[in-house]
Parts: C-alpha cells; structure tokens; sequence
C-alpha cells in the first residue's frame, strides 16, 4: 500500500480525520447504552451503534483516504464531499438510535438521512471503482464490499420502515440484513484492506493471489445464492412452513460457506503474520492477533454447536467484537500515526516525531488489555463489560488524537521548502 505515494494522491488529512475521531464516540456511547439496555430493541439499537456509529465512520473515512492512493480513484474536493457524507450519516445514525433505544417514532427520517448519506457516497465510489485503471485482489473486495453495502441498506431500510407493523418476510430479510452487512460489508472490506496494510506495515509476504480471490469470491459467492434464495421466496406460493425449512437448511449450508472463507482468510493471514520478515515488538499485532483468533472462534463455532444450541449473541460478539472491531483497531494505530508523519514529512520536515512516537505505546498495551476483558466480558456478562468498552475508546480517543496534534502542530509552522524558488 501507499506505494510511490505523492500528496497529488493523496487527500487532505482532515477528510477522514472527521470520521476518525467521530468513532470511538459511538462507541462510547453504545457502552454507557449498555448499562440500561433491558429490552431486544434496544440492544439492536447498541448493535448499530457499533456497525453503524464506529465501523462505518471509521471505514467511510478509510475509503477516502486509501482510493485515490491503492486503486487511483480521486474524489473531486474531497473534504467538501467529506462533509456532505458526515453530517447526514451521523445524523441519521443518531436518530435510529434514539428511534430504537428510546420507542420514539423518528424511523423514517433515520432511514432517509442512511438512505441519501451511505447509498449516494457508495453508488459515486463503485462509479468511480468500476472505472479503475486496473484490477487487484483489493479492488474486487473493494467493489463488492460497496455493492454488499448497498444491499444490505436497502434491507436495513426495509426493516426499520415496517419496524412497527412487520410483513410476513420480515423474518427473511432480517438474517440476509445481518449477512450483507457483516460479511459483504464488513468482512469483504477489511480482506481488501489487510491485503494491502499487513505486507506493508508488518514486512509480511503477500498471500497468495489464487487465495485472495478465492476468499473474496466465496463470500460474494454465497451471498449471492442466499440473495437468490430470498428472492425465489418472495415469489413462490409454497406453504410458508416447508418454504422457511427448505431457506433455513439452504441458508445454513451457504452461512458454513461463508465461515469457510473466514476461516481460510485467518489461517492464511496468521501464518503470515508470524512467518513475518521484521520481528520487531509491534504493539498493535496484539489487535490483529486478537482479531485473527476471533474470526477462527468464529468460523469453527457454526460447525461446532448443535444448530439447536447455536447462539446469536455469542456468535455476533466473536464476529463483531473479537474479529472486526480488534483488527479496526490494530489498523488506525498504523494508519494514523503513518498519515500524520506522512503529512508532515511531504511539507519537507524532517525534524517530527516517528510513527512510534506518534501513539503513547503504554497506553497502547492498557486498551488492549481492556479490549480483551470487554471482549471476554461480552460474551460471559454483557452488562459487565459497559465500563471497560467506556474506557478502552477513551484510551483509544486519546491515544490517535496525539497524532492528530502533532500534525496540527506542524502543519501550523512555515514550510522549509517555502520561500524557495524554482529555478
């Protein structure tokens, strides 16, 4: 990644910087939610706080930042289009909190406000994708992560606008939501990721090309035939009860699938990871270690457990928290303090911190500490694990705004460079 980088590439800092810090805010919140939460609704509602509020604004933000340098994509004004996007997702992410936590009726502006921020800055990506001058592995992810994006909104929208008065199909969307967002969306989408950060910032071989597309096509793949399975439902006059047995045995059978894919994707990067060429003490491997077992724990669980015994909540944590939100951390403790220095060096300073110095590696090793007791917490006592989710975003909060300032602080100062002309 970030190869032949030049600030003609790459976007002003302060585009993903206000999805950045906007966050662990979220996630904040959703824990102090946590400490009352009584009702499925509302843990819904803490759900989106962390797949919406904190995931989605720290992967919009991402995107922004790694399009035009990866894949050769620009965005035209880009911290303009930045703010077109922040403010009515945030909004709208708020207000279906408030809609689902609270029972007040604010479903349809929050599905509006979704609608018009995530549809029109993922139609004007794929646009932008699909007209790519080449064809990686990262790009493929990157593209079908966006199209699964829009799929699963369009379902979220669906659900929260019949919220109140739910159709028969309901109970079929509702799981194919959960699928698009967590494995088109979320999983396809930190894959393409990965493939580009780990080579470069743990000194990692690359996996295999035939296996990077095998992982992306297995879930595309699958979600596309569950896709297809919902659609048939829709249209056939069977008896709803051997039609939901007949979807339920189909749609296992595609969900082992997609673990298949998970699991090959965390064996393969784990292998790297510790075959790695640098065995420097990185801090930040401790988040993706995490996060790789997470997604083993995950992708074994399906198979292991009785169907009968199979646990959601279980399941969600391992996915959600152990495996995505882990490896989201492990990722902006590189990425943040690289586009700081990044940032500040292009101006021709050479006098600023390091990466290494740019994040307080103490601090560094007490979240991770914390993340693993919320993590643990989550699943033995959900209740319990409020104060150390608080307080690991907290960390979290404070430990990338000492990158932010230190790019704030020099970009504040005179250039070297300027002053001199050309000759």
């Amino acid at each position: 990644m970030f190869k032949g980088v030049s600030l003609d590439q790459a976007p002003p800092f302060e585009a993903p910087l206000l999805f950045f810090l906007t966050a662990p805010l979220f996630a904040i919140l959703a824990g102090a939610a946590l400490t009352e939460a009584l009702f499925f609704q509302q843990h819904i509602a803490i759900l989106h706080l962390f797949s919406l509020g904190f995931m989605l604004n720290i992967m919009f933000g991402a995107l922004l930042q790694m399009l035009p340098v990866v894949i050769g994509v620009k965005f035209q004004n880009p911290k303009r289009m930045a703010w077109w996007v922040y403010i009515p997702l945030n909004t709208g992410i708020a207000l279906f909190f408030i809609s689902l936590y609270f029972d007040i009726a604010l479903y349809h502006p929050a599905a509006l406000l979704l609608l018009l921020s995530i549809g029109s800055f993922a139609l004007l990506t794929l646009y932008k994708l699909f007209n790519a001058p080449s064809n990686t592995p990262t790009l493929w992810a990157f593209r079908l992560s966006l199209i699964s994006l829009l799929i699963a909104l369009a379902m979220g929208v669906f659900l929260l606008t019949t919220l109140k008065n739910p159709p028969e199909i309901f109970g079929f969307v509702l799981p194919m939501h959960a699928l698009f967002a967590a494995f088109g969306w979320i999983a396809l989408l930190i894959i393409g990721v990965s493939y580009q950060v780990i080579p470069m910032f743990y000194v990692t071989t690359e996996i295999d090309r035939r296996v990077q597309y095998m992982v992306i096509w297995l879930i595309s793949g699958a979600l596309t035939l569950l896709l297809l399975a919902l659609i048939t439902l829709m249209a056939t006059d069977e008896n709803i009860v051997v039609t939901f047995i007949l979807s339920a045995t189909f749609g296992f059978i595609l969900f082992l699938l997609l673990n298949f894919a998970l699991f090959v994707y965390a064996v393969m990067t784990l292998l790297r990871l510790y075959n790695r060429k640098r065995s420097i003490k990185e801090p930040s491997l401790g988040f993706w270690y995490v996060g790789l077992f997470a997604a083993l724990a995950a992708s074994i669980y399906p198979a292991a457990m009785p169907f009968n015994h199979f646990s959601d909540n279980i399941y969600a944590v391992l996915f959600g928290y152990g495996f995505a939100i882990s490896i989201i951390y492990g990722m902006l403790y590189k990425i943040i303090p690289f586009l700081s220095w990044f940032h500040i060096s292009s101006r021709g300073f050479f006098d600023m911190p390091n990466m290494k110095e740019m994040v307080d590696e103490r601090l560094l090793y007490l979240h991770l500490g914390l993340h693993l007791l919320s993590f643990a917490l989550l699943i033995l006592y959900p209740k319990a694990a409020a104060p150390f989710i608080i307080a690991e975003n907290i960390l979290f909060y404070i430990n990338i705004k000492k990158a932010v300032k230190i790019y704030f602080e020099y970009k504040a100062k005179k250039s070297p460079f300027e002053g001199f002309s050309r000759q």
